[in-house]
């Protein structure tokens, strides 16, 4: 039996509509650009962009949204 090769697909994860709702209303106005991106893994990711120059990647974990950057975004 091989550990390698292909990763099992993942079920794409969707937000609630109400969670949904309040980023929407969160991000309305913001000084970023949103987008989404596959990745090799599988799955997809969803960036927050804003600037110019060499890029500055800020992760955020489970139970914290995005939107906790927007101040940051706005400097």
């Amino acid at each position: 039996m091989s550990l390698r090769g292909p990763a099992p697909a993942k079920a794409q994860q969707t937000h609630p509509p109400e969670i949904a709702q309040w980023y929407t209303r969160l991000l309305r106005g913001a000084p970023v650009a949103t987008r989404s991106v596959q990745i090799p893994a599988g799955g997809r990711v969803h960036l927050l962009e804003n600037g110019e120059g060499p890029p500055l990647v800020l992760l955020h974990g489970s139970g914290v949204a995005a939107g906790f950057f927007l101040p940051l975004l706005k400097e």
